[in-house]
C-alpha cells in the first residue's frame, strides 16, 4: 500500500515538472505552445481581457500573437480564437498563413472570447499600423451573441445608455476576467495536456472517447461521427448562438451590425474584408448527409439559420463596400479531399489544414494569385 501511494506521488511530482519545463520552454520560445491564449490574461474595462505582453515568446509587447509588435503592416487580422489560431502553432494560424501566401506583413491582434465590440473598439489601434487592408474574421459560432453579451461590462452599460442602443434582450452577466498568471496544470492552461491532445493515440484515448459517450448520453447537444475517416463528434449548442427563434441573437445580429457599421465608417482608406468563419456543423453538413447520416432536426436548424445570419450579413457588407470571403465551401471542398480540417473529439476550431484553407481562399479572393 505505502508502495504503490510512493509511486503515485512520484508520478504525480514528475508531472508536474514536466508541466513547468513545458511551460519555461514555451515562454522562452524554445518550443510551439499551445495553450499561451489561455494561459494569462490580465482583466481590461474596455475589452474584458487582454493577453500580458511577452509573456510568451509568440506573444509581443502589445499583447498579440506576433513575432514582434510591427510599427507598420500591410493587413491586420481581427478576430477571436479562430483568428488567434487555436489548435495551431504561431505561424499555423490563418493571419500568418495569409502573411506566408501573399508576400503581404500581416498582424495578427485576434483573441479567445473577443467579438465585433472587441473589433471596433481595437480598430484605432490597427489603423495606427498603417494597414492597407482590415480583415475581419468574424465566427459565427458566438460573435453574434457575444456582441450583445458584451453590454454586461460597466464600459460598455455606459455606452449603450449614452447611444441609446437597445440592449434589452441581450443576456448581460458578462465581465471583464480574472487576472491568471503563473503556472497552472488545469486542462485548459496544461500544456502537457496540450501537448498530448497532438499526437493521435493519447488523444483518442484521452478525449474522443469521453466526446462519443457524452454525444451517446446527450444526442441533443452533440452529434458523433464514428466509424467513418473523418471521425469526430459535433456541437449542436452552437444553434443558441445563431437560432433565428431567438430575441438575444436577432438583438446580437443588429449589435454585430452596429459595430461593423462603425468600423466602416471610420476605416479610413482601407479596405475591409470579412472573412465568415462557418461553425463545425455548418461546414460538415453536406458531407454527413451524402455519407447516408440521419441528422437530428436541430442540426438541420443549426445549418439552416446560420446560412440565413450569412446572407443577411455578407448584403449588408457588400451594399456597403466591404469584401466578404465565406470560408465554408473551401472547408467543405477540403472535407470532400479527406482532409483533416478538424480534429477527432469535439473542439470546433479548425487545425492547421483548416487555417491554411482560410488563408488560401482569401489569398485568391482578395489578394491575387495562390494556390
Amino acid at each position: 500500500m505505502a508502495r504503490g501511494a510512493l509511486l503515485l506521488a512520484s508520478v504525480g511530482v514528475s508531472l508536474v515538472l514536466f508541466e513547468v519545463l513545458l511551460q519555461v520552454l514555451a515562454r522562452l520560445g524554445l518550443i510551439a505552445s499551445f495553450s499561451s491564449m489561455y494561459a494569462d490574461t490580465v482583466p481590461d474595462a474596455v475589452l474584458g481581457h487582454r493577453l500580458p505582453s511577452r509573456i510568451y515568446a509568440e506573444i509581443d509587447s502589445r499583447g498579440f500573437r506576433n513575432p514582434e509588435a510591427f510599427e507598420r503592416v500591410d493587413i491586420v487580422a481581427l478576430g477571436d480564437s479562430q483568428t488567434y489560431g487555436y489548435n495551431a502553432g504561431s505561424t499555423e494560424s490563418w493571419p500568418k498563413r495569409l502573411e506566408a501566401l501573399s508576400g503581404f506583413r500581416v498582424y495578427n491582434m485576434g483573441v479567445g472570447g473577443y467579438g465585433p465590440a472587441q473589433y471596433a473598439a481595437l480598430l484605432d489601434d490597427a489603423l495606427a499600423l498603417s494597414p492597407r487592408h482590415i480583415v475581419i474574421g468574424l465566427y459565427l459560432g458566438n460573435d453574434l451573441v457575444d456582441a450583445c453579451r458584451v453590454f454586461g461590462m460597466p464600459y460598455w452599460r455606459r455606452l449603450s445608455e449614452e447611444l441609446d442602443l437597445d440592449v434589452s434582450d441581450c443576456k448581460t452577466g458578462q465581465g471583464p476576467v480574472d487576472a491568471r498568471t503563473g503556472f497552472r496544470i488545469s486542462s485548459r492552461y496544461s500544456e502537457t495536456l496540450m501537448l498530448l491532445k497532438q499526437l493521435p493515440v493519447l488523444r483518442r484515448w484521452l478525449l474522443v472517447r469521453r466526446d462519443l459517450e457524452i454525444a451517446r448520453v446527450r444526442p441533443h447537444d452533440y452529434y458523433a461521427v464514428d466509424n467513418d475517416p473523418l471521425r469526430t463528434v459535433i456541437s449542436m449548442r452552437r444553434y443558441d448562438a445563431v437560432r433565428e427563434d431567438s430575441p438575444e441573437v436577432r438583438r446580437g445580429r443588429e449589435l454585430t451590425w452596429y459595430f461593423l457599421s462603425s468600423i466602416l465608417d471610420r476605416i479610413g482608406d482601407a479596405q475591409l474584408t470579412v472573412l465568415l468563419i462557418p461553425t463545425k456543423a455548418n461546414v460538415l453538413f453536406e458531407y454527413l448527409l451524402d455519407r447516408g447520416h440521419d441528422l437530428p432536426e436541430t442540426f438541420h436548424a443549426l445549418v439552416a439559420d446560420e446560412r440565413v445570419v450569412t446572407v443577411d450579413l455578407a448584403a449588408r457588407l457588400e451594399g456597403r463596400g466591404a469584401l466578404v470571403v465565406n470560408a465554408r465551401p473551401s472547408l467543405r471542398q477540403a472535407v470532400r479531399d479527406r482532409e483533416f480540417v478538424f480534429l477527432d473529439y469535439v473542439d470546433g476550431h479548425p487545425t492547421a489544414v483548416g487555417y491554411d484553407r482560410m488563408a488560401r481562399v482569401l489569398q485568391r479572393r482578395v489578394f491575387g494569385g495562390g494556390s
